[in-house]
C-alpha cells in the first residue's frame, strides 16, 4: 500500500493506527475492509474503506475547510 497526501503534513491512519511518513507499507492481501483516514488542521478529514486484495496506490488531496464569509452581515 502506498498513499500520497496533500497537504504534505497530513496525518494518515489505517484502522485508527497512525502511520509514519512515507506512507508505504506491505499489507496482507486478506480481502477484509480497512479504514483509511487522512486529516490535517484546516482541512476536511477524508475517510475511505480499502480492501487489500491487490497493490493499493492512493493520492489523497484534502479540501480546505470553508471559512465563514467575513463580508456577510450578522443575523
Amino acid at each position: 500500500m502506498k498513499v500520497q497526501v496533500t497537504p504534505p503534513d497530513a496525518v494518515v491512519y489505517l484502522d485508527d493506527a497512525r502511520l509514519s511518513a512515507p506512507y508505504s507499507m506491505k499489507a496482507p492481501a486478506d480481502g477484509f475492509g480497512h479504514k483509511l483516514r487522512v486529516e490535517a488542521p484546516g482541512y476536511t478529514t477524508e475517510s475511505r474503506m480499502l480492501v487489500f486484495d491487490k497493490d493499493v496506490h492512493l493520492d489523497v488531496a484534502l479540501v480546505p475547510e470553508k471559512q465563514a464569509d467575513a463580508s456577510s452581515p450578522a443575523p
